[in-house]
Order: C-alpha cells, then structure tokens, then sequence
C-alpha cells in the first residue's frame, strides 16, 4: 500500500512504467532545462568540441606564425669564443730580462709590474753622465768669473787707448803740416820760423817733434791693438762660455734620459686585461720595441665565430647580439653587435680560436668568419671562455 501512493506520487516512467521520478528529474522539471538524459545533450557537447578545436587551431597558427617570425629575424649561434685586442707590452731598452712576474692566464691591472731588465750598464752611464755634467759646471762657472772680469775692463781700454790713438794720429798730423810748411821758399820759413839767428834750431825743433809724435803714435797703436785682441779674447771666450753652457745643458739631458731609462727598466702594464702569451723569460736578452707579453684588452673584447653562408646574408655589421657565456654560473646576458662579417682586408687570416672555426676549416671553409663586439664585460669574463649569440638581423 505505501508501495503504490509512492508511486501515484510520482510520475510515470518510461514506456508508461510508472515509477518514482529520479532527483535529477525533478530538478529537470522543475527548472524547465534538460536532464543528462536530454536528448539535445550530445548535439551541444559537438558544438562545444567543434568550437575548442577551432580555439586550439587558431592558436597554433598564431604561435606558429611568432616562431617562423622569429626564426627569419634571429640568428643563433651556439658556439662563439670570446677573444680582443693583442696589445703587446714591449721593451723600451736593450738588456736582458732579471725577472718576470706574470704567467700566460694572469689578470693584470693598468701600471703592474710585468718585469725588470737588467740594468747594470746603465747605472754605469749614469755616473759618467753625471760626472760630464760635475766637470761642464766647474769649467763653466771659472770661465764666467774671467768673462765677468774682461767685460768690466776691456770696453773701457778700448775706449781709452782709441781715444789716445786719436789725439796721437792729431799730433803727428800737426808736426807734419808745420814742418812742410817750413820746408818751402824762404819767405814761408821765415813766417813759419822766423828770420832770426835761431830760425834754424826751430826748424830741428820741429823735426824732433815730429819724430816724437811719429814714436808716441806707435805705442798708441800698440796699447790699442792690446785693448783690441782683449775685445777678441771676451768674445771668445763669451762665445766658448756658450759652447760650454749649451754642452751642460745637454749633458743634463743625457743624465735624465739615463735616469728614465733606469726607470724604464721596470715593464709595467699599460691596460687592464689578461696575459695571453710570453714571449720572453727570465735571463732572455731584449731590444728595444721587442714584445716581452701580449695582453688581451680587456676594453676591447669581441667573439669569433663562424655561420653558415645562408644565415650570413642576413647578418651586417651594426647589428645587434644578445650573448650568454658558458658556464651558465658567469651571469646573465650581455649586449653585443656584430662588427665584421667575413674576413676584412686588415685581417685576412681569421683567427682560429674555437672548434668551430676548425670544423669549417676541415669543411673547405664553407662556413662564413664573424665577429661580435661585447658592449658590456663582467668581471668574469677572460678569452678563450665559449658562448652562445642570438643575431637580431632587424636591429642596428
């Protein structure tokens, strides 16, 4: 009985059944949308599977056209190695090499102490430099004490002894005119000498007088010649006092080029960067201009690496690089741009610095030489460590 009230309670079943109407019925029914069992249920589960796949496919066309984007716009290198400028350190003297203080793969600073030479014939030319400058100074200051005295002296003998050579050339020329006025016709000898009984001494007196101005003219002329060769002698010796000043000076010269060579002999370090290669030991002989290291600048670093000719075409110089140094542990990545692609005419012979560039040489050289300039260093970064380089070909 409790049996069939339940059942008018509910409604009738399929195929007329009846039976007690499920829960998911009744919420059916009673909210007017349709159950599980619908039969618009599997038409609308389509749709939705139609309209996903659609969702999927457009989206894996859109990613699809980024990636080909990017492909055609970058360049991936996955073996580049980083190398720079060889700057060589150089001997500024001849000698031999005493010490060396730095191995290839050594960080060196700018002014450090790479090595020292040799300098024991230097100090040898310093003290012969030293003591041609001790002897130029001593002959230097007696000649400008003697020089000081002959010009004190000799302009005024020589004006003395002109002016007494004057007024004796005055006398002479005066005994002479009187004297040969005397000597004519009688009547100019009586106005000269009179008409007296002492005309005739007169006449001798005159005669005497000549003489002695004639001997007086010739001491003159010898006091002035005197006063002349000690205005020779001054000038001289003004003009060996010159020589001898321009000799000091450069025999000072010659003493501080010796001193800077004595300092010169210590070989420092004109960059910041690494040693990539001695070319010089301990107790090996040197010239001047001969390089004892190399040095890798480190201001100046770039990579080397090689591609394939149809990824060079659409690599330039001014380009710009994305780099990430191996190991990872080295950091993040740094900024580069591409500076040469292909070997140039100041360096046709590509440096071969990396595996890869052996494998293109062992390939006939089929791969194409470029090279990447490093924007930005880290303290880590040395030559010879590897890298890889992503080419923006659309940036520059």
């Amino acid at each position: 009985m409790n049996h069939k009230e339940e059942g008018q309670e509910g409604s009738p079943g399929i195929l007329g059944m009846g039976g007690p109407d499920t829960e998911e019925q009744l919420l059916s029914r009673e909210t007017g949308r349709p159950g599980r069992d619908h039969p618009s249920s599997p038409w609308l589960w389509g749709v939705a599977l139609v309209l996903i796949g659609l969702v999927a496919g457009i989206g894996s066309t859109f990613l699809g056209i980024q990636w080909f984007e990017r492909f055609q716009r970058h360049v991936t290198v996955r073996e580049a190695v980083v190398s720079g400028e060889q700057v060589p350190v150089t001997a500024p003297m001849e000698g031999k090499i005493d010490s060396m203080s730095v191995e290839e793969g050594d960080r060196v600073n700018p002014g450090q102490v790479i090595a020292t030479i040799d300098n024991a014939g230097l100090q040898e030319e310093i003290r012969r430099a030293r003591a041609e400058v001790r002897r130029l100074e001593d002959l230097l200051k007696k000649t400008e004490r003697g020089l000081e005295e002959l010009r004190q002296r000799v302009p005024r003998e020589v004006a003395q002894t002109a002016e007494a050579l004057q007024a004796c050339r005055s006398r002479v020329k005066a005994a002479q005119d009187r004297l040969r006025l005397g000597s004519g016709d009688s009547r100019r000898s009586e106005i000269v000498y009179g008409s007296g009984p002492g005309r005739l001494s007169q006449k001798r007196q005159a005669t005497a007088e000549l003489e002695a101005a004639r001997n007086e003219l010739k001491r003159a002329e010898a006091r002035n010649q005197a006063a002349m060769a000690k205005k020779n002698l001054l000038e001289t010796k003004t003009r060996f006092a010159a020589a001898a000043k321009n000799r000091l000076e450069k025999a000072r010269g010659a003493l501080e080029l010796a001193t800077k060579k004595t300092d010169a002999a210590t070989i420092a370090s004109p960059v910041s960067g690494f040693v990539s290669q001695k070319t010089r030991s301990a107790g090996d002989p040197v010239k001047p201009g001969e390089a004892v290291v190399i040095i890798v600048d480190l201001q100046r670093l770039w990579l080397d690496t090689h591609i394939e000719p149809k990824e060079a075409r659409r690599v330039a110089p001014g380009q710009s690089a994305e780099i990430r140094l191996d190991p990872p542990r080295f950091g993040s990545t740094l900024k580069g741009r591409v500076i040469q692609v292909g070997a140039s005419q100041s360096s046709p012979q590509w440096p071969r610095t990396d595996r890869l560039t052996e494998n293109a040489g062992s390939q006939g050289g089929s791969k194409i030489p470029v090279r990447i300039e490093l924007l930005q260093t880290d303290q880590q970064v040395r030559p010879g460590i590897k890298a890889s380089v992503v080419i923006d070909t659309q940036a520059g």
